[in-house]
């Protein structure tokens, strides 16, 4: 059996976030294509009209790259330095990510939540949605 301080070293400290703006066009309708375990990337989008340090939530399907959300804002900053300082190092993706969980009420999926992977423990960020459920 593999210890946690064996995975962290293999694959960094693991931290929840849930992705922010699922429920809203036209990422709404991107969710149906996706599910827990598929990889995904993160892109910073510095122009962003709402939010200089925004970074694109994007997974990867059967049929390719979907933008489903974005990292949230309490946190952005932070997976923005990790990406830049793995893109300085020459290794664009130094970090992991993958769907953990779809939340869902009825029929409708209301939330993603994403685990990341990296170097360092990410700050708890305020979200109506509980990530450890």
């Amino acid at each position: 059996m593999i210890s946690l301080s064996s995975l962290i070293k293999i694959n960094g400290f693991p931290s929840t976030f849930a992705v922010r703006g699922v429920t809203k066009e036209p990422f709404i309708d991107r969710i149906k294509l996706i599910s827990p375990g598929l990889p995904v990337s993160l892109e910073c989008e510095p122009g962003n009209p709402y939010d200089k340090n925004a970074i694109k939530v994007i997974a990867y399907t059967n049929t390719g790259a979907v933008h489903i959300g974005y990292v949230p804002r309490e946190i952005n900053v932070i997976v923005g330095e990790i990406i830049a300082k793995s893109i300085e190092a020459g290794v664009p993706q130094h970090w992991k990510a993958h769907i953990s969980k779809l939340l869902k009420s009825d029929d409708d999926t209301v939330g993603v939540l994403v685990v990341f992977f990296c170097d360092r423990v990410l700050p708890k960020q305020n979200s109506k949605m509980d990530v450890n459920k």
